[in-house]
């Protein structure tokens, strides 16, 4: 029991590892037993490799803030005792994925090629730790993961038996290196950004307008937002390419499987503004001693049109998005409403529930909200393709929910609280 000493504390309530944490309980255990429920055995095996990328994450941001902080090195025994808790977590979670594989008749090779992408991770993490930035790169690998096993099934049992003598390895060479300031910097900034930064600034001057227009919701996330808009229309475009590249018969099978990349991305991209928000809620006094307000209740005011501004720019993009790939890679028409009301209305719930967060575990539990518009959307693409899609019970229903999340978000801008 001496080895789970001060494992809430550490793994739970810094907001930056809960929310990793929280990935990993998400997608590798309510995320996979909903695919499970609704027969898309094909989707367990994503949804297992994106825990393991969460748990990765938590890892590598623990080892930053090990590293970060001087303390952390002077205190006796304070590092073991995170080595030993990151070795049970990563096994664990190994082998519950390995077990879930098993059981659900997916490749185990999710298991075994996300180890090792999560291995590279860390490797690279060791040599620079600004390189905790590849994190976005490893969502964006995912499919690659299920192309590489269909090409190759063998994959499956050999990466598990490769991952093994790598993870041991890894672990290792991680926890043998000493203090570097800039892991300070990449934990300071990732408590200030959600862990989500750009190349360069200078290469986005342009970008001033959209950070004015969504003040004082830009204030809090920074260049977080500026990411998620670049990322949904880059990923798309990425994408489309690769689609239009494909024989005929084969994107047939293939085109309705992205839809849901595009609400996920929507609908995280929300709940993330609310975590960056809950991470810096106590740097909202330095802003209000600003001239900018008259007093908190108008930040509010300001703060809930900045999130009616967000929500208006996500939709224009997954508008613009659904209407160029229904025209390039003939979607059925019908499928366009519905997909950007179910887009709108997932967002407009993120936005309006997370004004209610205001600790880690709240901000976990908003990332639930994901659910119900992918399931809907996923039911809708599965059912245009079969050729059975009834338009107007499916757009009756997302309008109503589109109704009823913005009269939450109504109800719910006047609840945000100051910083205790």
């Amino acid at each position: 029991m001496r080895m789970l000493r001060g494992f809430w504390p550490l793994w739970f309530r810094d907001l930056g590892s809960a929310s990793f944490m929280g990935m990993n309980l998400l997608f590798g255990l309510i995320f996979a037993l909903m695919a499970l429920l609704l027969e898309r055995r094909e989707d367990v095996g994503i949804m297992l490799s994106f825990s393991l990328y969460g748990m990765c994450m938590a890892i590598s941001w623990q080892w930053n803030r090990v590293h970060a902080c001087e303390w952390g090195l002077l205190s006796p025994g304070f590092v073991a005792l995170v080595r030993r808790q990151s070795q049970f977590l990563l096994l664990g979670s190994a082998l519950l994925s390995l077990v879930l594989a098993l059981l659900a008749g997916v490749s185990v090779g999710y298991v075994g090629l996300a180890l090792l992408a999560g291995m590279a991770f860390l490797w690279a993490c060791s040599l620079k730790p600004g390189n905790f930035y590849l994190s976005m790169l490893m969502f964006l690998s995912l499919p690659l993961i299920k192309s590489a096993l269909v090409a190759a099934p063998a994959l499956g049992w050999l990466s598990v038996i490769l991952a093994l003598p790598v993870c041991w390895a890894m672990e290792r060479r991680l926890w043998a290196t000493t203090w570097r300031s800039g892991a300070r910097h990449l934990y300071q900034n990732g408590m200030n950004t959600g862990g989500l930064t750009l190349p360069s600034w200078r290469l986005f001057n342009r970008s001033a307008g959209l950070v004015r227009l969504l003040f004082p919701l830009s204030y809090f996330t920074g260049p977080a937002l500026l990411v998620l808009m670049l990322l949904l229309p880059l990923v798309a475009a990425l994408v489309t390419s690769v689609l239009l590249l494909m024989p005929l018969e084969l994107v047939s099978s293939k085109l309705y499987g992205w839809l849901h990349i595009w609400v996920q991305l929507c609908v995280m991209g929300c709940a993330l503004v609310h975590w960056i928000r809950v991470m810096r809620w106590r740097s909202l006094d330095a802003l209000l001693l600003l001239p900018l307000f008259a007093g908190f209740t108008d930040f509010k005011r300001h703060f809930f049109h900045a999130q009616l501004r967000l929500l208006g720019v996500i939709s224009v993009i997954i508008c613009v998005l659904m209407l160029l790939q229904t025209l390039l890679l003939n979607y059925s028409w019908s499928l366009l409403p519905i997909t950007v009301l179910a887009t709108f209305w997932g967002c407009a719930l993120s936005l309006g529930l997370g004004v209610l967060c205001r600790n880690s575990l709240h901000t976990t539990l908003l990332m639930l909200l994901m659910i119900p518009p992918l399931v809907i959307t996923d039911v809708a693409a599965r059912q245009a393709r079969e050729g059975a899609l009834e338009p107007t019970l499916w757009l009756l229903g997302n309008g109503l929910m589109a109704l009823v999340a913005l009269a939450i978000l109504y109800w719910s801008h006047n609840r945000l609280r100051g910083p205790e």
